[in-house]
């Protein structure tokens, strides 16, 4: 179930909650550790709201705005980072005027507490949160083009009414900012130097090069995560490739493999980022 703007829930299909409910989820780490916990931090429609669950949890706790726990009704989460070195249910999130927010969920009721101040209104850019290995947390903007194609159905083979194959959403810049909540702003940052974003539906990740020989310096990883284009344009192929922060330009990972790659496996599902547990 969904609440709407009033706050009153309202029934959804099982069918369609997938596309139109879940946005993204941040977790506290692998759910297969051993002496760990895991927790799950949902995003989700339709005010941006939040709810979190661990293993073997029958349902969503939803965190409802209000005195109770700091949240106001509207907020808009557009992503949400954990950092482990704050403690197992401890979440940082970000709104779409760039407040952030701690988000601490280990007592009886969940409570938020604002680190950040407002710095800008509407929701141009896709914002992502990153813990540096540094200790200093980051914030990424993306900024995409957009896509208003003149007639946006085609008709298939079959007769049918599908979506224009040929739209897509592509990166046009990548701007980096260190958080100073001291100083309640964001300091824009050139690059990265030795070290590479991964930027997508997954929790954003900072990696010194020097440890992954094989990623590209000063650079972002990044792959499609507009709910909205992978929703209305399901079947089109998605961005998947590697960001040079200093030439601000994307360089497709079709076009950089030495293998030859059929377009179908860059479109639906929504891509994401694998990370392999070792332990």
């Amino acid at each position: 179930m969904v609440r709407d703007e009033r706050g009153d829930v309202a029934g959804i299909p099982v069918a369609e909650a997938r596309d139109c409910m879940y946005d993204r989820a941040a977790l506290s780490g692998s759910p297969l550790r051993a002496g760990r916990g895991c927790v799950v931090l949902l995003l989700h429609s339709p005010l941006g709201e939040l709810s979190f669950a661990s293993p073997g949890d029958e349902r969503w706790t939803w965190i409802p705005p209000g005195e109770s726990t700091g949240l106001r009704r509207g907020d808009f989460y557009r992503e949400a980072a954990y950092n482990d070195k704050d403690g197992l249910f401890y979440f940082y999130v970000v709104r779409s005027d760039d407040s952030i927010y701690t988000l601490d969920l280990k007592g009886p009721s969940p409570v938020a507490r604002r680190i950040m101040s407002e710095l800008r209104h509407g929701d141009q850019p896709y914002r992502y949160l990153i813990h540096a290995p540094w200790g200093e947390l980051l914030q990424a903007w993306r900024f995409r083009r957009e896509y208003e194609p003149s007639v946006p159905f085609v008709v298939d083979e079959d007769g049918d009414m599908v979506a224009d194959p040929s739209v897509e959403l592509n990166t046009t810049e990548l701007q980096l900012y260190k958080v100073d909540t001291h100083g309640q702003r964001l300091m824009r940052l050139d690059g990265l130097r030795n070290y590479a974003l991964f930027l997508g539906y997954n929790a954003s990740m900072c990696l010194p090069i020097e440890e992954f020989p094989g990623l590209k310096p000063n650079s972002a990883y990044v792959m499609d995560d507009s709910t909205e284009f992978m929703n209305f344009y399901k079947y089109n192929k998605r961005e998947i490739g590697v960001w040079d922060i200093e030439r601000q330009s994307l360089q497709s990972f079709s076009d950089a493999s030495p293998l030859p790659l059929k377009e179908s496996w860059l479109n639906w599902p929504a891509p994401i980022w694998v990370t392999p547990s070792l332990s």
